[in-house]
């Protein structure tokens, strides 16, 4: 009988200690899921990680293109804004959307949808700060702050802020011409017998007695622009001296606008052929007046040059534009959008063995002007 209780006795702890190990282990099993997937979990705070840190990597990676953008347009005058200089450059789409690979090279988990679904957008801020007028087309002491707030949209369209993209310069916003003109007067340093008046390309006045313009005529006699050369024969020769180049730049602007003295209309400077042809000291090329068609030898055997100016959209000859610039480097951006003429336009340009040239831009024939370089020259094709 004793025998018998307690063996009931023992299959009773046995039950109970069966039932607290399986308890406790419910317990153990409940806390480890909580700590791999709840709120504050392993699993969930390693994608929160991973999130931040994509969201670390894009945003600095737009960061570093935007001192590029303010440092281009403090070296060479970039005249565009801050969202069209992303955009052409592919970083941003025309939705606004980051193109993650073409930002950062490299495909990551985030930012790799359409629409609102997994893509990191630029939103335009409320701080957007733009220069809403002009006084006397004169803009060079006012700051413009262009901003932009960088967000996420997850898979389930959520959206999360990550910071704001910013930029400030001492820039001019578009100039209003019509009051340029109509405000101009002769530059103070321009010698009394000169009566002409100039308008340079930050829509200030120009002294014109450093330049050498003549008016291109039609057939009929009507008058079709300005050219910044003399006619010497069958050839042009320079618009201006090398002898007026100081510290490797020319003086004020380059004109863009010219009205003959007693006369009322305005012309434009559409041909800038041979210009600065020959000026050996030129360090530093200046802004070209968005009229300006030709640019035939315009800076042909300038040696001693270095920083390329943007071509503009309207430019259609390119023929040995900077044939013997031996020291060019930096970017060359050709935004011509139908240039016909381009023959040695790249002939021995950056052949200096510490030049090394980008060539780049909108111009649809980019490739066939590149081809006109030489085989010891240093430039590359971004297309």
């Amino acid at each position: 009988m004793k025998e018998k209780e307690t063996r009931e006795k023992q299959n009773g702890i046995t039950l109970i200690a069966l039932v607290v190990t399986i308890v406790v282990l419910l317990i153990l099993a409940g806390t480890s899921i909580a700590m791999l997937a709840g709120d504050s979990g392993i699993i969930t705070n390693s994608k929160e990680a991973k999130t931040k840190n994509a969201h670390a990597e894009v945003y600095e990676g737009l960061q570093i293109e935007v001192q590029n953008y303010m440092v281009e347009k403090e070296a060479i005058g970039l005249n565009e804004h801050l969202m069209e200089y992303l955009q052409r450059k592919g970083f941003v789409n025309d939705d606004y959307t980051v193109n993650i690979y073409n930002l950062l090279g490299k495909t990551i988990a985030y930012g790799n949808g359409t629409g609102t679904k997994d893509v990191y957008k630029l939103e335009e801020s409320d701080k957007l700060s733009k220069v809403a007028s002009i006084e006397n087309v004169k803009l060079s002491s006012e700051r413009i702050t262009e901003e932009y707030i960088l967000v996420y949209y997850d898979k389930k369209e959520n959206m999360e802020e990550i910071g704001y993209i910013t930029s400030i310069s001492d820039s001019t916003t578009e100039i209003d011409w019509e009051a340029a003109k109509e405000n101009a007067k002769k530059h103070p340093s321009q010698s009394p017998e000169n009566g002409d008046i100039g308008i340079g390309t930050d829509g200030n006045s120009v002294n014109l007695d450093l330049w050498r313009y003549r008016k291109i005529l039609m057939f009929d006699g009507t008058v079709k622009g300005f050219a910044l050369n003399e006619v010497s024969g069958c050839s042009a020769s320079p618009g201006y001296d090398n002898s007026n180049i100081v510290e490797g730049k020319i003086q004020g602007k380059v004109p863009q606008y010219i009205k003959v003295d007693g006369e009322d209309e305005w012309y434009e400077v559409i041909n800038m052929s041979s210009t600065f042809l020959n000026c050996e000291d030129l360090v530093i090329a200046p802004e070209i007046p968005s009229t300006v068609t030709s640019m035939t030898s315009t800076f042909n055997g300038c040696v001693s040059l270095t920083t390329a100016p943007t071509i503009p959209m309207l430019v259609d000859d390119l023929r040995m534009c900077f044939c013997e610039c031996y020291c060019l480097t930096g970017e060359l951006i050709i935004n011509s959008s139908d240039c016909i003429y381009y023959y040695d336009c790249l002939q021995n340009a950056s052949t200096n063995p510490d030049a090394n040239l980008v060539l780049k831009g909108t111009c649809p024939k980019l490739r066939e002007i590149y081809e006109t370089r030489s085989e010891d020259s240093n430039i590359t094709l971004e297309e």
